[in-house]
């Protein structure tokens, strides 16, 4: 359905005059709001809406910025960040083994992945990652235009809460190190969308929010911090309350149950793994940590609002309506929630945890402080926000072509991975079917030429991406390049060779490996497929 066509229906205005004075009503169009009143008094007076062409050139507007920030941005890290973060080489080893969960999470981040592997030819792209996370802030940012849209009823306000996600990293820098991040920018928006559009305008929306709600749950278990509230608004609310006696809110539940149910399953299967890694990245409270983690994920709260202020936009505190008092419940309650259990719960990992959470920060702030806004003054902030990108963009070019070079530069597990590859077909004249071996190993799976599957069993104390159709026949049938990132020494490769005792025939063989002017001890291991087994020992009968 058109959002502008839709929008544009919903504004159209008629004015009732009371003895009390003139009070203006909003005539929603049936099928998409319902009717109610607009405030109270002369105070209370609608503003002045865009037509419908208007509308649609700024929609059209929008998709232009969103994919201009999606090509720029992923060129940006093609160009810059080599090799990918660990975590792409996760995802992409999960998306080759599409299951319903994996060791640090639900399904949704593998399957996406194996998306990305589709569009590459099946095999893991660089190119492929970054543009997948760029693709899904954007949609998230549509998303949160149309959230905008429906909450703040103005068309420019949309926008604004649009366009300053650009002051926040959570839509670029922060978000690529993580393979899950991007998926909840991508998804929450539009579960919340629906929620509020299925509570106040129509029930047949309550399908679209279980999808999403699902989609999002299996993205990212921190999902469930908004359920709770979402379920108990329904029961709270006397209007939400009605939607129970149509079965459009059960379609949405039974929805949302055929889509997390199967990662149910999995976790009782696997002794609920996931759980146990976020718990293991659990540590002692630390109050300084933990509101050092809150500006970071936050910081562009009070910027925004200073912004505005500076700009002398903020006049007033308007009463909130009802579908703002609901996001209110669903967002802001859960989110301070959050913030209130952090400070007694420590953990390393809280940026990450925390970032996705601010995606709808920008809609937050306009609606407690709802700023009078004409064409000029979106095009000065258009300038501002403008120019935080910009800044992101030079400090990202910046931190990686100055900085990296001298602290943690890993560019050369790629010159590695591909001439590791090539020792390998010299020596084998096979294709490189599996590797394993001791820390590093996995970049291989990434980078080599033949793109390698790992030798990793399901063992998630080890593992944090394993193959779940591994076994000792096809190990013995294509061989396998171990390799471990020191010279070879007595305990080498200890527990692959514990894991598969019959590997312990592997030669190895010390390698030094040359990059940039530094040398690298390295160690491989090559057990031979049995075909050039078979050949070797005739060769050797001969």
């Amino acid at each position: 359905m058109d959002p502008v066509q839709n929008f544009c229906g919903a504004l159209r205005f008629q004015q009732a005059l009371t003895p009390a004075g003139a009070v203006r009503t909003r005539v929603m169009a049936s099928e998409n709001l319902m009717l109610r009143p607009y405030g109270h008094g002369a105070a209370a007076l609608p503003r002045v809406f865009a037509t419908r062409r208007s509308m649609r050139r700024d929609q059209k507007a929008l998709i232009v910025v969103l994919a201009a920030h999606t090509v720029v941005w992923s060129a940006m890290c093609l160009l810059l960040r080599s090799p990918v973060p660990y975590d792409a080489v996760d995802a992409a080893n999960w998306g080759r083994h599409l299951e319903f969960g994996y060791t640090k999470g639900p399904y949704l981040v593998g399957w996406a992945s194996r998306l990305g592997l589709l569009l590459t030819g099946g095999h893991p792209s660089e190119l492929a990652y970054y543009f997948l996370h760029m693709l899904g802030i954007a949609v998230g940012a549509y998303g949160v235009w149309l959230l905008a849209l429906r909450l703040l009823e103005d068309v420019r306000l949309a926008l604004l809460a649009v366009f300053a996600l650009g002051l926040t990293t959570m839509v670029s820098i922060s978000s690529i190190p993580y393979n899950d991040n991007y998926l909840l920018i991508a998804l929450w928006p539009y579960a919340f969308y629906f929620f509020v559009r299925a509570c106040f305008d129509q029930r047949r929306f309550w399908i679209g929010a279980g999808l999403f709600a699902g989609l999002a749950l299996m993205a990212k278990y921190s999902t469930a911090v908004f359920l709770p509230f979402m379920l108990l608004y329904t029961f709270l609310n006397k209007e939400v309350r009605q939607s129970y006696r149509g079965w459009e809110i059960y379609a949405g539940i039974a929805l949302f149950c055929v889509v997390c149910m199967p990662n149910l399953f999995w976790l009782h299967k696997h002794d609920f793994a996931a759980f146990d890694w976020v718990t293991g990245e659990i540590s002692d409270p630390d109050i300084g940590s933990s509101l050092f983690a809150y500006l970071d994920a936050f910081y562009a709260v009070p910027l925004l609002y200073l912004i505005l202020a500076k700009m002398g936009l903020i006049t007033h505190a308007p009463a909130l309506s009802r579908e703002q008092r609901a996001f209110v419940v669903v967002y802001v309650a859960p989110v301070a929630t959050l913030l209130a259990v952090f400070l007694f719960i420590g953990s390393h990992r809280l940026t990450e945890w925390l970032e996705p959470f601010a995606v709808f920060y920008s809609i937050a702030v306009l609606i407690f402080v709802r700023p009078e806004l004409s064409a000029r003054t979106m095009k000065t902030l258009g300038r501002v926000f403008a120019g935080f990108v910009v800044f992101f963009l030079a400090g990202y070019a910046v931190a990686y072509t100055v900085f990296d070079e001298t602290s943690n530069d890993k560019r050369y597990l790629i010159p590695l991975s591909q001439e590791a590859n090539e020792l390998w077909r010299q020596r084998t004249g096979l294709p490189l079917t599996y590797v394993g071996g001791e820390k590093g190993y996995e970049w291989l799976s990434f980078y080599a030429p033949d793109y390698p599957l790992l030798i990793n069993r399901w063992d998630p104390a080890r593992y944090t991406a394993y193959n779940p159709a591994i076994d000792a026949a096809r190990i013995r049938e294509y061989g396998a390049l171990l390799v471990a990132p020191h010279a070879c020494d007595a305990g080498v490769f200890e527990f692959t060779l514990h894991e598969y005792p019959f590997m312990k025939s592997a030669r190895l063989v010390d390698h030094d490996f040359r990059y940039r002017g530094v040398t690298r001890h390295y160690c491989l291991g090559y057990y031979l497929p049995r075909s050039a087994q078979e050949r070797s020992g005739a060769d050797a009968q001969g």
